[in-house]
């Protein structure tokens, strides 16, 4: 392209001397024509000069004749009066053979200056025509130019996405040899768990053998009446129990709002979080504030300043004596929740951070961002100890277990993932899941559940043993209206609530999958 530019200034640059050459050719023909111009005006002055000359001589010859026809001293000489007439008579001619000489050099003078005013009017046109095109090609130059800086520029984008690309690729040659081994001690690791599984197959089998001699024992030493008493009741034999629902009460499908809180932020509200007690509730959103709000009479309890951006995301430590805070500033901030003094301000992504949860023992604060990292905090030091790094912004994360061991992560890609932080290596990746951005994800609370919310608006449960989808919750006219919109589980584990775009809650049965509810108060 440079080449192609100094070609096309090399040809304008002839052009114009071209031009230049031609328009000086012309200098001599204006300096005659202003000559011719002088010498016309001489000769014009001249002439009336001569004319001037000429009608005193005729006055004074008429004088002259007048006086010799009246003259008192008698006669003069004929032969004087008659030369002195021919000399007047003879300058006369020759005054007005000068005369036709100026008036014919004054039509040819006129004559040239017309043809040389045409010359001059048909020299200022092309000049004219050619600073028209001079203008045009500077334009035209202008334009090249800037698309010469456009291209140059484009071009450096893409060699700078190029250079990202080859470290990707790098880095998933590196993932991959990685998981081609960890595949190999998985497959050890499986047939030694399928080794066990039989072994553990075999002892429950022994074990139910023992159990149905035991009950051969009972049945012979009851009666008909105890037996059936004893059978219809499913929980005598540890039947139909689950540990699980032990000491927990069964979650009331909402139906009306139970306090209302207005005007909470200056702008939109972007999250929520509840106290694990339940008498604290902490809300974030776009006036950079995290708000704290007793849970039962609404009222305003303290507000949390600190973050330069959008805060989105809050939560709660499993004790309750601490508030985090995501914020669009690429910074997680830690808030003491009974003085409200800041704690901790944990820098070190380069995107906004979107997702943020405590450890079980409040020890460590695990962040995802947009700028495709989990970082794992400190907070006794205050630093960050690991990042991971995914090929996807990350949108939400859980933990698997209370110390953060393993925790799952969903991604704008729709994949969900499973990482070992401890060796901050990615286990497992579940894609098919979603056709859309993975928005959220939520543990049921006997921690064999797993529920994804998606911008192809649908919730997945997800089992835990086995990774794979149990059932799909959807509804009509549900749909997300964020990428951090997030679903929940209730207190039991049996209903999912999700807030759609249009302001309606959706509650559906974990157990059936059905629609249980929908309100709508938000508009």
């Amino acid at each position: 392209m440079e080449s192609t530019n100094a070609t096309w200034l090399h040809r304008m640059r002839q052009q114009l001397q071209a031009r230049d050459a031609h328009v000086a050719s012309f200098t001599p023909v204006v300096d005659a024509y202003n000559r011719l111009l002088q010498t016309c005006s001489s000769l014009t002055a001249e002439n009336t000069s001569l004319a001037s000359d000429y009608e005193k001589l005729r006055f004074d010859h008429d004088k002259l004749q007048r006086s010799v026809q009246t003259a008192d001293g008698g006669p003069m000489d004929p032969l004087a009066t008659q030369q002195k007439i021919a000399d007047l008579e003879w300058r006369i001619s020759t005054l007005k053979d000068e005369r036709s000489e100026l008036y014919k050099t004054q039509g040819q003078s006129a004559q040239r200056l017309l043809e040389m005013t045409n010359d001059i009017r048909k020299q200022e046109d092309r000049s004219r025509r050619l600073e028209e095109e001079n203008k045009q090609h500077t334009t035209q130059l202008a334009k090249l130019q800037q698309a010469r800086d456009d291209h140059f520029y484009a071009m450096r984008e893409k060699d700078g996405t190029i250079q990202i690309l080859q470290d990707e690729m790098t880095a998933l040659q590196l993932e991959l040899v990685t998981k081609e081994e960890r595949l190999k001690k998985v497959e050890i690791e499986n047939s030694q768990l399928v080794e066990r599984w039989l072994k553990k197959m075999n002892e429950e089998a022994d074990q139910m053998n023992q159990a149905n001699l035991q009950l051969e024992v009972v049945k012979s030493n009851l009666s008909s009446e105890q037996i059936h008493e004893c059978l219809g009741d499913e929980n005598y034999f540890g039947i139909g129990r689950k540990p699980s629902d032990a000491g927990r009460e069964a979650a009331k499908v909402p139906t009306q709002v139970y306090k209302e809180l207005e005007n909470v932020h200056s702008g939109e509200n972007y999250t929520l979080a509840v106290s694990h007690d339940g008498h604290l509730v902490a809300t974030g959103g776009q006036d950079k504030r995290v708000k704290v709000f007793d849970s039962k009479t609404g009222n305003h309890r303290y507000t949390l300043s600190g973050c330069l951006q959008s805060v989105l995301h809050v939560a709660f430590s499993p004790t309750d004596d601490a508030i985090l805070a995501a914020s669009s500033d690429n910074a997680v901030r830690v808030w003491a929740t009974d003085t409200g003094r800041l704690q901790h301000t944990l820098t070190g992504h380069i995107g906004k951070v979107v997702c943020a949860q405590f450890d079980g023992e409040s020890r460590k604060v695990i962040s995802g961002s947009h700028d495709r990292t989990i970082k794992v905090w400190d907070l006794y030091r205050g630093y960050c100890s690991k990042t991971v790094f995914s090929v996807s912004s990350c949108n939400d994360l859980c933990l698997m277990d209370p110390q953060g061991s393993t925790i799952f992560s969903g991604h704008i890609d729709g994949v969900l993932r499973v990482w070992d932080m401890r060796t901050g290596n990615c286990v497992r990746e579940e894609t098919g899941l979603h056709d859309g951005p993975i928005t959220s994800l939520s543990l049921s609370p006997d921690g064999t559940t797993l529920v994804t919310n998606s911008r192809d608006s649908t919730l997945q449960l997800v089992s835990i043993a086995t990774y794979d989808p149990i059932m799909t919750l959807s509804a009509e006219g549900y749909r997300p209206g964020s990428n951090w919109a997030r679903a929940a589980f209730s207190p039991d584990g049996y209903l999912v609530a999700a807030g759609s775009a249009d302001g309606t809650i959706y509650v559906w049965n974990t157990r059936t999958g059905e629609l249980e509810t929908k309100v709508k108060e938000h508009t």
